[in-house]
């Protein structure tokens, strides 16, 4: 029997491989600093099917390596259809598309016959170092028997250097009721903790340093006159009309998000979404009986809540000083807020202001009007909006979500893999405080009205483009990536390459490598992978040349 041929291509991680596409970015060769996690992938492509397939890397790095393999996903929403005129996606229509990163199973896989498949090779320390030196690593494709069937080399040369800590913060909100429904344990229980624990821990691996604090039952998602699951680390007991906190919960909550490498903490939002004109849900024991006590049905500036705010805010702010991270705690007042709440806005403003001190305000809100009334210190501003801040606004983030424009970065899953991961030099290139974005892992369905199977369903039930809502599906015991995770965690990787070329050229010279590659604010970049490459090599040139 004629021997078939076997197709097999190492492949940048900046291309997302497709079944029916030769992949057009090989690369055998790279470069990573010591702390970093870096990714590439192997595609492979055979003429006639073969069943239980194993692949391995052989490595001295072996104990840093993880081989994943790529699985497509369905997507039914691929693409908003108010956008006509985008035309950087891999395509607008439904179809199945890669995404999920799968550990490799015992039994092995299955390689279809002229389809390609895709592995994602992690190699990573977390919070260690890699060796630095010239790796090889093999990429060995074997039958159940162990025979090799097909081969590549990847060369990963390991700088001595360090990337530098991210200086800005990277905020992904994490809900917990999804976390709860998904493995149905109680919230807060001991098993609930530690799931809970494993996504905080991936999301730090991935450049997350913001853990997301729900005082209350976050009012983000929520349907009027709804409710989400009850998530509230904050005990609250009224007795005689009086307040009584218990914070226990909320310290331990902080003290295990900074052992697993939190950095700031941000407060669940204090007033509904959309304009703040209504109360969080809040439970609390009223002279022994549990109960809501504020909700959709009471106003936010009213009597009775403004009185549990006074009570509440200072008590809390005391909690944070004597857990000394006051300074890197971002209050929310309501999610996307426009110029028809501005009024609404300014007063829960003066009210928390009022009693939060210097502590940071911060929130998701785009109309400048806001930054020119002093109402909000940290706006974060989405990025079709960006040329409206620059240049007027010194302390400013940036965000995107479900809506995007003509070419502008996103996380969708339809869109080229470059396109998510140019966000970092973005970032870096505008001076952006940082970044936040809404959905870390969102399995509901839009304004939180059902729970949805993330595996199946990956756009609320056709409310957002496919993937907008989460970037990690829920695993056995823990968090299972996607590209557009590992994506993400390169992207930050970029911003901080960026920063330490800078040290050793300056801050003007990085600013003309990107204004060479025509990268300019939010919005505009060259939409080629190959430039993109070069710019990277450019700046890990400046980095290699110092070990000399």
């Amino acid at each position: 029997m004629k021997k078939q041929k076997i197709e097999i291509k190492a492949i940048s991680a900046v291309e997302k491989v497709l079944a029916y596409k030769t992949p057009k970015n090989e690369e055998y060769a790279g470069v990573c600093l010591t702390n970093s996690r870096y990714n590439f992938q192997v595609a492979l492509r055979v003429q006639q099917r073969l069943l239980q397939c194993k692949i391995k890397a052989e490595s001295d790095l072996g104990e840093y390596i993880q081989v994943r393999e790529v699985q497509t996903v369905p997507v039914n929403y691929a693409f908003s259809e108010c956008l006509p005129e985008d035309k950087d996606v891999i395509s607008k229509k439904a179809g199945a598309y890669p995404d999920l990163l799968v550990p490799l199973r015992e039994m092995g896989f299955s390689l279809l016959s002229e389809q390609w498949k895709a592995f994602y090779i992690t190699v990573t320390a977390n919070d260690g170092k890699l060796p630095a030196g010239r790796h090889e690593l093999r990429i060995l494709l074997t039958n159940n028997a162990g025979e090799v069937l097909a081969k590549t080399t990847y060369v990963l040369e390991v700088l001595s250097d360090e990337l530098p800590k991210l200086p800005i913060f990277n905020c992904n909100w994490m809900h917990y009721d999804s976390i709860s429904h998904w493995y149905q344990v109680p919230v807060w229980s001991e098993e609930f903790n530690k799931i809970t624990d494993t996504y905080i821990q991936n999301l730090v691996n991935h450049g997350g340093n913001v853990a997301f604090v729900p005082l209350f039952t976050p009012p983000l998602d929520t349907a009027v006159g709804a409710e989400r699951k009850t998530v509230q680390l904050v005990g609250v007991t009224v007795n005689d009309g009086e307040y009584i906190f218990d914070f226990e919960p909320v310290k331990a909550f902080i003290r295990r998000a900074q052992n697993l490498g939190m950095e700031y903490f941000e407060l669940s939002h204090l007033f509904t979404q959309w304009g703040g004109t209504a109360c969080p849900k809040i439970m609390a024991n009223v002279d022994g009986e549990e109960k809501r006590i504020f909700g959709w049905d009471t106003p936010s500036i009213g009597d009775e809540y403004v009185a549990f705010l006074k009570a509440f805010l200072p008590a809390l702010m005391t909690v944070l000083d004597e857990l000394g991270v006051r300074e890197k705690t971002f209050v929310h007042l309501t999610d996307e807020p426009n110029t028809a709440h501005i009024e609404q806005y300014a007063k829960l403003n003066a009210i928390v202001r009022s009693l939060v001190g210097d502590t940071v305000v911060m929130d998701a809100l785009s109309h400048y009007e806001f930054h020119e009334r002093g109402l909000v210190p940290m706006p974060v501003v989405d990025t079709g909006s960006y040329d409206q801040w620059a240049g007027k606004c010194d302390n400013f983030a940036v965000y995107y979500c479900c809506g995007t424009g003509k070419g502008r970065s996103n996380r969708f899953i339809v869109m080229p893999a470059l396109r998510t991961r140019i966000l970092g030099f973005q970032v870096y290139n505008a001076g952006s405080a940082g970044f936040l974005h809404w959905g870390y892992n969102f399995w509901n369905a839009q304004y939180s009205l059902a729970q949805i199977n993330p595996f199946v369903d990956n756009d609320a039930l056709g409310a957002f483009p496919a993937g907008d809502g989460f970037l990690v599906y829920p695993g056995e015991d823990g968090p299972m990536d996607s590209i557009r995770n590992e994506l993400m965690s390169d992207a930050w990787q970029d911003y901080r390459l960026a920063l330490l070329a800078e040290k050793y050229v300056g801050k003007a010279a990085i600013k003309k490598i990107f204004a060479d590659y025509k990268l300019r604010g939010m919005n505009v970049y060259p939409h080629s992978e190959k430039k993109f490459l070069q710019v990277r090599a450019r700046l890990m040139q400046i980095v290699s040349q110092r070990e000399l």
